[in-house]
């Protein structure tokens, strides 16, 4: 990869999480223009990484393009929100799993080193953007863990980002205190190893996830 080549992607890498964790958070809501040439002089960068994290954001469902008028912020409707959660279901359960029979203990280690750092968050200031960085480093261990999972990982990336930026967009504040519980769940079964409790609380983690997304933003009838 020439020095060119590198730098782009260097620089589409960050307009794209840019975005990305802007419309996660809100910052950027449904219906948003994407503009090229405002982005372009708000993000300090050409027109070309901009358009490359685009359809980044396109392919993730984050942002929508339209013929004549450019890209926007995707509009959250319900048959997203029901799928997204199924889909994370089904790839945090199988990730869980294979992290209970595998490697049990070194998985806890990890996620225990990162509770640590959620709980801090959620006791303290619980700003949502330290919140979404710790929340995700405190998933992912169990994918980081296991061996040979990129699939699984290039997925649930994809799917967890959707699913908090359904969860933000909802407003669900008494979410975080039940969900910490849960985690403390996720990491007591994961310690011991027990592969049918670790994959029972990590369904009923992402099941009550998207009924408190669904309820806050009015689908849930």
């Amino acid at each position: 990869m020439s020095p060119s080549t590198s730098t782009r992607a260097t620089r589409t890498d960050y307009v794209a999480e840019t975005l990305r964790r802007k419309i996660v958070l809100g910052e950027l809501k449904p219906g948003t223009p994407l503009r090229l040439d405002a982005l372009s002089e708000q993000l300090d960068v050409s027109r070309v990484p901009l358009r490359e994290a685009l359809r980044e954001l396109h392919a993730e469902g984050l942002a929508v393009t339209y013929p004549q008028r450019g890209a926007f912020v995707s509009d959250i409707v319900r048959l997203d929100v029901v799928d997204s959660f199924m889909l994370l279901k089904t790839v945090e359960v199988a990730a869980a799993e294979r992290a209970a029979a595998e490697r049990p203990e070194a998985t806890a280690q990890l996620m225990s080193t990162r509770y640590q750092a959620l709980s801090n968050v959620i006791h303290s200031d619980r700003d949502r953007e330290k919140y979404l960085t710790a929340h995700q480093a405190f998933h992912f261990a169990v994918f980081e863990s296991i061996e040979e999972s990129p699939a699984l990982q290039r997925m649930a990336r994809i799917l967890w980002n959707s699913c908090e930026r359904f969860l933000n967009a909802a407003h669900v504040e008494e979410r975080l205190i039940q969900s910490d519980h849960e985690h403390q769940r996720l990491l007591a079964y994961m310690a011991d190893g027990d592969v049918t409790a670790i994959r029972a609380i990590a369904g009923m983690h992402v099941e009550h996830g998207a009924e408190a997304a669904l309820h806050g933003l009015g689908f849930a009838h």
